[in-house]
């Protein structure tokens, strides 16, 4: 799925260790905020008019901003598993001069 996994991940994960999307975090951020200030708008419009209406798009309102955010944190949660899998799988196969020079390069000890 484009949200779970894409060859942006593989990037983002040899370059960080995090296996996530950049672009589809974005998508989901800026589509629930988008929505939010349409649902806004809309139900502020139908109020002075038909404010009878107000519950329908409240209802409506909240699921056009919350899908996006259920998405997003469903997506969180199948980065962080991948990330430990893999992250698990890439030192398992480590040799000992990797461990060495990890240790090595991040306590500044060269």
């Amino acid at each position: 799925h484009v949200f779970d996994s894409n060859s942006e991940c593989i990037a983002v994960w040899c370059k960080t260790g995090t296996w996530s999307t950049l672009q589809a975090s974005i998508f989901l951020h800026t589509s629930a905020i988008g929505h939010a200030k349409g649902s806004i708008l809309l139900g502020l419009s139908v109020a002075a008019v038909q404010p009878w209406l107000v519950p329908a798009i409240a209802g409506m309102g909240i699921a056009a901003v919350g899908m996006p955010w259920m998405m997003l944190w469903s997506a969180n949660g199948k980065w962080k598993e991948a990330t430990r899998k893999l992250t698990d799988e890439f030192w398992k196969q480590a040799d000992n001069d990797v461990f060495v020079a990890c240790i090595e390069a991040w306590s500044g000890l060269e």
